[in-house]
């Protein structure tokens, strides 16, 4: 879990702390209440730290892994424009971009060596992929 409030009017959690746990957001993950004796409460909640793939027929990222450029295939039933974004493992954004067709070629020569993430997003429809960069 991550700690999302450290502390409710300056009161911390100590000894004395009783916790409660249930889906508060309704993303079918526990998240945690810890309550003081002093009436602060601390809500902490899952974050995900992987990356959930698409299935293949979502979205076409090639070649796998990658040099130069990358060839990003939109799937029919996404709305266009769609938004690029390219992360690095730690979810940091490094490049954003709009996909205006199904077919785009994006250049990634300012990239590093190494696994990226790439989420396309668009009114009805998101995906993510990983990404090698490997020269």
């Amino acid at each position: 879990f991550t700690l999302d409030t450290e502390d409710f009017n300056h009161i911390r959690e100590g000894a004395r702390t009783a916790p409660a746990m249930a889906d508060l957001n309704a993303d079918q993950i526990q998240d945690l209440i810890i309550g003081n004796t002093g009436g602060g409460l601390a809500y902490w909640q899952h974050v995900p730290t992987g990356v959930r793939e698409s299935p293949i027929s979502e979205i076409e990222i090639f070649p796998n892994p990658g040099k130069d450029f990358l060839s990003v295939i939109v799937p029919e039933n996404g709305a266009l424009p769609a938004e690029l974004s390219i992360m690095d493992v730690q979810g940091r954004i490094i490049s954003r971009m709009i996909l205006a067709s199904r077919k785009n070629v994006v250049e990634i020569t300012s990239l590093q060596n190494g696994c990226y993430i790439l989420h396309v997003e668009s009114p009805n429809f998101s995906a993510n992929a990983r990404y090698i960069v490997r020269r």
